[in-house]
């Protein structure tokens, strides 16, 4: 699956501490997800979204990865409303 790769890449990305490719891959990876009907609501978006929020918060982009982490939020709680 090409979002999981690019997943993938956006962390050893972000280990290399080089955020802004981290962030292009993290969105690449999004947008796969995103046009798929099965992922659009599945826990890998949200870890998706946790991630892009890691590197908006690394950036000093907080409004920014403030959304994504509400988004995260929002998906793991429609995936796993018994521990939220």
């Amino acid at each position: 699956d090409k979002a999981v790769l690019y997943n993938n890449l956006g962390s050893a990305y972000l280990k290399q501490n080089n955020h802004e490719k981290a962030l292009a891959a993290y969105e690449k990876a999004r947008a796969l997800q995103e046009t798929n009907d099965s992922d659009k609501k599945s826990a890998d978006l949200g870890t998706t979204y946790s991630n892009i929020g890691s590197c908006h918060f690394e950036l000093d982009q907080i409004d920014e990865a403030l959304k994504a982490f509400q988004k995260t939020q929002e998906i793991f709680k429609a995936n796993f409303p018994s521990i939220h």
